[in-house]
């Protein structure tokens, strides 16, 4: 009979590279170079220490609720455990691909009601911050408590990849079969064009750049595809794509409103002084990179960024965290300007942060385990079609996201984008073998 799928996990480096990395953050849970004292005036203080074993990766302690080594063992464990169950439970293609459309339309149910709550009032998508005074103390909807605006646009993004691939995969199959009835493929090309429109109502620039990118990926493998099987006929799909392209580009330089107005929001997207979130990534990208170089093998510590980034920042005294903001008095309940501190929780870029925390040595557990499984996709590569191909190039422009957004600290993204990396290997795996003489 088939093995356990206990015995077929414990075979698998899924298994064994997760929990390396948390053998590492279980390491830095004990192993502190930093610890809290209390300074005169009675408030906290962080400060240096030598740690058990100095040779060893070190940490610092703080609350579960701030950020800690346990917070990112809680954290990462969902992801790493629901892989290992659908690497080793799932050992049939109708159960992988039952997994991944599960995902595809949970997310059009996901962006059906972002689109509802945009056109009802809530004014967010999907987002956990108030975009009105007027609104601040009005009950926020359930679904609005689980990401803002621009994280839950990765995730869509993610599901439109999804959603696009299955229909060139039913699209391939139904051509490979010679079916002449069916088509239920089609709904996922009709279920894509209301997902990427709620990407484009998030309003976060860096997703419409991705999302546009992965259109023309979709368009461009569809043109190949039209053209190998109709030779010289199938270019004319090809170029009535690009004559619409132009159309609409020549529609748009021609109207001088229009583009005006879409010049001045991309300078601003692009200018330092326009826009603060640039200016931030800037110098977080300077300050993260200083502290790679201070600490690059073994990192900081898992949760560290949030605590020790602040001697790295001192070093840049031209971006300025002192910024003017309308607090509201707890006594008078009147709102008050008032100068404030920035406290950067996150630095804005995953990639960058992951190093940080984790150093080379431990970011190479998951980079291992992505390549690892990026060898089986290509071994099983007779498993694959198109389809399954468009996947993959959506995995890595949410994946490649993460190098100017932090999506991916958001439990509900990373899970979703891992099973869906995990379910395609999968996939490509099972039908090789089903292909294998």
């Amino acid at each position: 009979g088939k093995p356990s799928p206990v015995f077929r996990l414990l075979r698998s480096p899924v298994f064994y590279l997760g929990l390396g990395l948390f053998g590492l953050f279980w390491i830095h849970s004990w192993n502190l170079a930093w610890d809290w004292t209390t300074i005169p005036d009675g408030r906290p203080k962080l400060v240096s220490q030598t740690p058990p074993v100095p040779w060893l990766p070190t940490g610092l302690e703080s609350t579960l609720e701030g950020s800690n080594p346990f917070r990112s063992m809680m954290f990462y464990a969902i992801p790493w455990l629901s892989g290992c169950c659908a690497w080793a439970g799932l050992t049939t293609r109708r159960s992988v691909a039952a997994l991944l459309h599960g995902i595809a339309l949970f997310g059009v149910a996901y962006a059906g009601v972002a689109l509802y709550q945009h056109f009802t009032g809530a004014e967010k998508v999907l987002g956990i911050y108030e975009p009105l005074p007027s609104r601040a103390h009005q009950e926020i909807p359930f679904w609005g408590t689980l990401m803002n605006g621009n994280h839950a646009a990765f995730l869509l993004i993610l599901v439109n990849g999804l959603c696009l691939g299955l229909f060139l995969s039913g699209w391939h199959r139904a051509l490979r079969m010679f079916q002449r009835g069916g088509g239920a493929y089609l709904l996922y090309l009709a279920c894509s064009l209301p997902v990427t429109f709620s990407v484009l109502l998030a309003q976060a620039r860096g997703a419409i750049i991705v999302v546009a990118l992965q259109w023309l990926l979709f368009l461009f493998i569809c043109s190949v595809f039209f053209i190998r099987r109709f030779g010289a006929r199938g270019t004319v799909f090809p170029v009535a794509v690009a004559g619409f392209i132009l159309f609409l580009t020549w529609s748009f330089i021609t109207n001088p409103v229009v583009y005006e107005r879409q010049k001045e929001e991309w300078t601003k997207t692009f200018s330092l002084i326009e826009n603060p979130e640039l200016e931030a990534r800037t110098y977080m990208y300077k300050v993260t990179r200083d502290m790679v170089v201070d600490q690059p093998w073994y990192g900081h510590g898992a949760g560290s960024f949030r605590y020790l980034h602040f001697p790295y920042l001192a070093e840049y005294p031209d971006f300025s965290i002192k910024k003017y903001r309308w607090e509201r008095n707890p006594e008078t309940g009147k709102r008050e300007r008032r100068e404030i501190t920035l406290w950067f929780q996150n630095a804005h870029v995953d990639l960058m942060e992951y190093l940080v925390e984790w150093g080379i040595v431990g970011c190479a557990f998951p980079v291992v385990l992505m390549l690892y499984l990026l060898g089986r996709a290509v071994w099983s590569h007779r498993g694959w079609d198109l389809g399954m191909f468009m996947i993959l190039l959506s995995f890595f422009l949410v994946f490649g996201g993460a190098a100017v957004e932090f999506h991916l600290r958001i439990p509900l993204v990373l899970l979703a984008w891992w099973l869906t990396f995990l379910c395609l290997v999968r996939l490509g795996d099972l039908r090789a073998r089903a292909l294998a003489p």
